[in-house]
């Protein structure tokens, strides 16, 4: 059958071939471009978002979804016409929306429009019941300020946006977020990478941000970032029913915080019959000195519990992706529209993409690079030279032995002399040594190379590009 993905457009349909459950579909994303991007997340209560349609928006406020919100067009009724409708403004090249779909009984499809182009059709993944999941992404757009209207809501609700910013997207005043999947994580020991559906108890089940989690209960394992801004958080999910206690040290710029949670018999959600809550804040710590920062969070205690990180957030103190510090080139352009996939399987095994250097680095290897040539072609032309001077001597001590039966004065003072050292002393010292201090100077022994240059074979191996494994991405109910 053909149906509307999320993240396709009108003339775009995804084919589907078989669905045995729910928890089968996955959406797959290949083709990326981008080895690095800035991913800006937007809550649902930020006044950028305009909510309309036949009645007014419930803001329901619980501590499941981000930030503590979420908003739905509560006044809609199973085959009713009364819809909700948002329009939001925003800077960047793609956006994709995250909250609670709807059960069956409410209609499945919602129809979007960007920029004023002919509305298309999009619908939710096929669920039984209501998922915590994104359940929208927009195409690739041209870098600047978009609008987005999306019509026919019949009760899907809005948690978070994630806008991918562009080169020259003004950030100033803008969250960011980091996924736990994110190449700019630095793992050590044995976590865990887990894409199922969390179990929320009193609330719809449904899928972290980018539909996986890294989880560890190992005392000493631990994960680092680097980031450049004035605050952060730590993002996961908990499990109110497995009692134990967690104990973990976050440590910013050498500095451990150390912090501990108790899940006891107590505790509130354990009593209400909760189970695991997304978007649990773990950490945070705002005023930093704007500036580059490293994390590092390390798991020092662990009873009956695991950490199950999600994102990173922060708020940065570079004006645009174009402007941070240490932004990889590859960021800089615009990306390849992304080609999607359908397939039906559990396996989630998903390997973790390597870093890409730096612009700074990438420039600085070009330059040394250029140097290693210059001076291969100055050793080059130095050696053959020498050859030369050789070849001439050589001649010469033949000619003179041929001549020897013919009277010659008996003390000609004529050294043997090493043309290779004396060529190479005359290039460093900028005049010709005495012929005694060139006898005791050793010949080269790098293979006709100057001490201290680099050898062929190094520059060789120094210009080949570093390794690189670029992995799929898996998500439910949307690109990336």
């Amino acid at each position: 059958i053909d149906v509307f993905a999320p993240c396709t457009t009108q003339d775009q349909k995804l084919h589907i071939l078989a669905l045995s459950k729910p928890s089968d579909f996955k959406i797959i994303n290949s083709d990326f471009s981008m080895t690095t991007s800035l991913i800006q997340i937007l809550d649902d209560n930020h006044g950028d978002f305009k909510y309309g349609g036949a009645g007014k928006w419930t803001l329901n406020q619980q501590a499941a979804w981000y930030l503590g919100t979420t908003t739905f067009p509560a006044f809609v009724s199973p085959g009713e016409a009364l819809y909700g409708t948002f329009v939001l403004t925003f800077e960047g090249i793609s956006i994709a929306f995250t909250g609670n779909t709807v059960t069956p009984d409410y209609s499945q499809v919602a129809t979007v429009s960007i920029d004023g182009g002919t509305p298309y059709n999009i619908s939710y993944p096929d669920t039984p019941l209501q998922t915590y999941v994104q359940w929208y992404q927009s195409p690739t757009l041209p870098e600047g300020t978009h609008t987005i209207v999306v019509e026919h809501l019949d009760g899907t609700a809005v948690d978070y946006a994630l806008i991918q910013v562009g080169p020259n997207t003004p950030l100033n005043g803008k969250t960011l977020v980091i996924d736990n999947d994110d190449e700019a994580i630095r793992y050590s020991g044995q976590w865990q990478r887990n894409t199922d559906q969390f179990e929320s108890g009193n609330l719809p089940n449904g899928f972290p941000l980018r539909n996986s989690t890294h989880r560890s209960s190992r005392p000493g394992d631990n994960f680092t970032f680097s980031f450049v801004g004035t605050s952060v958080a730590v993002y996961g999910i908990v499990d109110w029913q497995e009692l134990g206690i967690l104990s973990i040290a976050y440590i910013l710029d050498g500095t451990p915080l150390n912090q501990s949670y108790p899940f006891t018999t107590s505790t509130p959600e354990y009593a209400s019959q909760d189970k695991e809550r997304s978007n649990f804040l773990y950490f945070s710590l705002d005023g930093l000195s704007a500036g580059s920062h490293t994390l590092t969070v390390k798991v020092t205690e662990s009873q009956n519990s695991q950490y199950v990180f999600d994102y990173a957030t922060y708020t940065p103190s570079f004006s645009s992706l174009g402007n941070m510090p240490g932004a990889a080139s590859s960021a800089l352009s615009s990306p390849a529209s992304v080609s999607t996939y359908a397939t039906f399987s559990n396996s989630d095994a998903v390997p973790l993409a390597s870093n890409s250097g730096a612009a700074g680095d990438s420039t600085s290897s070009i330059s040394s690079i250029n140097s290693r040539t210059i001076a291969a072609g100055a050793v080059s032309g130095m050696v053959f030279l020498v050859l030369s001077i050789t070849t001439l001597f050589l001649m010469r001590r033949r000619r003179l032995r041929k001549l020897s039966t013919v009277a010659l004065p008996s003390a000609i003072p004529f050294p043997l002399v090493d043309p290779l050292a004396a060529t190479l002393n005359r290039s460093r010292s900028g005049h010709i040594a005495d012929l005694k201090r060139l006898r005791s100077t050793p010949p080269s022994t790098n293979n006709g190379v100057p001490p201290g240059s680099t050898s062929t074979s190094d520059m060789h191996r120094q210009m080949e590009p570093p390794d690189y494994d670029e992995s799929n991405r898996i998500f439910i109910g949307g690109c990336p």
